[in-house]
């Protein structure tokens, strides 16, 4: 995911994506989720997301669009070395 700094403290990033089948081309899938994480001290950080979700072809039962907000709680953790 691209990410483009708002402030020093603050992040936004958007991804889209196309997904598609060769073996069966009218199973296409389209995502794109666009997320905002926001430092609240130099270990944590809140991020808060939106995903949307499309498929041309989903299982019987399924609708072809989900939308999915989250709210996260991030953690840097440095490697050592």
């Amino acid at each position: 995911m691209a990410h483009q700094a708002i402030v020093n403290t603050s992040r936004y990033g958007y991804e889209p994506r196309f997904l598609l089948t060769l073996a069966d081309a009218d199973a296409w899938k389209f995502d794109q989720t666009a997320a905002l994480a926001v430092a609240i001290n130099t270990f944590l950080s809140l991020k808060v997301s939106h995903t949307i979700r499309y498929s041309a072809d989903p299982p019987e039962g399924f609708e072809k669009t989900d939308r999915i907000m989250a709210v996260s709680l991030v953690a840097k953790v440095k490697r050592p070395g």
